[in-house]
């Protein structure tokens, strides 16, 4: 025997399918919503800049061809940096590395 269906009564099939639609529009709406317009935004500032740590870049020792080992800093007025390194001395000008060998090819510390 057939259940009567009663004007006004949804059924639980109707009333889950309905619910679900209901979701994946509100989903797609808010995702539509969510894109921002990055042209006129202000640019973003990062952590590190704001807090003002330096900037660090660490190279491969291929990168620059000679031994892993470094054992000092120094950079000169024109901002060229130079590295006491177990073969040498490495040189780098922000896009190139030289080795200079030094006379009697000892470590320089």
């Amino acid at each position: 025997m057939r259940t009567p269906i009663y004007p006004g009564r949804i059924s639980i099939r109707r009333y889950i399918i309905c619910l679900i639609t209901f979701a994946i529009v509100l989903i797609a709406c808010s995702s539509i919503f969510a894109q921002a317009d990055l042209r006129h935004a202000a640019p973003q500032i990062s952590l590190r800049e704001e807090a003002g740590l330096p900037y660090l870049q660490n190279y491969n020792p291929r990168a620059y061809h000679a031994h892993a080992q470094n054992w000092a800093v120094e950079q000169d007025a024109r901002g060229v940096m130079y590295f006491g390194n177990t073969a040498g001395i490495l040189e780098y000008d922000g896009v190139r590395w030289r080795l200079m060998s030094t006379p009697n090819k000892s470590v320089v510390r």
